[in-house]
């Protein structure tokens, strides 16, 4: 590999071109991974116990907010990582949670952070959380998916049917159709308006107050849907 002296031009060029990176990572205009590169020609960091503030190994899902921070989700807690550190919150911190599994989130179109756990649906406004459970209209208590439409309604996928938050009201919704959906493991917002549901009976699209079953090729009827 060709050497360079402390005032050589490969050296001029070499601190330019970082200069250059940096300038546009900032501004935000970098642009993504190359898809012709193999794995192995990008630098890749591993965040574990080991080596960070991060509760648990086992991240249940991610998101990266509007305001630049990504969360994590995992069994021992909500994380907030700002790229070098993490901020975690946990019941040993934030009352509001009631169990420190973190399976699903979700982003309003306002900025709040929604966080489905097994005891409860969590909602970060503003710096503060707040726990919803059934008394306050939910299906279930535990929560598998989560989905914003386009109008900015929020859609609850639970252990026992699909619940709705609108103008402020939880809905369940499986029991206003008379649907027995069971576990309401994914759900996915149409750009028609329907809502895709998956779940444990199969795949149901929803619309106009119905649920219609959806046939998956090659598959048998009431094959769970998990993504």
């Amino acid at each position: 590999m060709p050497q360079t002296s402390a005032g050589s031009p490969g050296r001029s060029v070499l601190a330019l071109s970082f200069a250059l990176a940096v300038f546009f990572l900032a501004a935000g205009l970098a642009p993504g991974l190359d898809p012709k590169k193999e794995i192995g020609h990008f630098i890749i960091d591993l965040w574990s116990t080991d080596n960070s503030d991060i509760p648990q190994n086992s991240v249940l899902c991610l998101l990266q907010t509007r305001d630049g921070y990504l969360w994590a989700g995992t069994y021992e807690g909500l994380c907030r990582f700002d790229g070098r550190h993490f901020t975690v919150f946990d019941k040993s911190n934030t009352p509001e949670i009631q169990n420190n599994g973190m399976l699903v989130m979700a982003e309003a179109p306002d900025g709040a952070l929604w966080i489905g756990t097994p005891n409860g649906l969590l909602c970060r406004r503003d710096g503060t959380f707040r726990n919803y459970t059934t008394a306050d209209g939910l299906a279930s208590d535990s929560i598998l998916s989560l989905c914003f439409d386009r109008r900015g309604i929020l859609w609850i996928g639970t252990t026992l049917g699909l619940s709705r938050y609108q103008d402020g009201i939880f809905s369940d919704i499986s029991a206003q159709a008379g649907m027995e959906l069971g576990y309401a493991s994914a759900l996915a917002a149409g750009l028609d308006g329907r809502l895709w549901v998956g779940t444990n009976k199969g795949l149901f699209s929803y619309a106009n107050g119905r649920f219609t079953p959806i046939a998956l090729p090659g598959g048998k009827a009431g094959n769970t849907v998990w993504s």
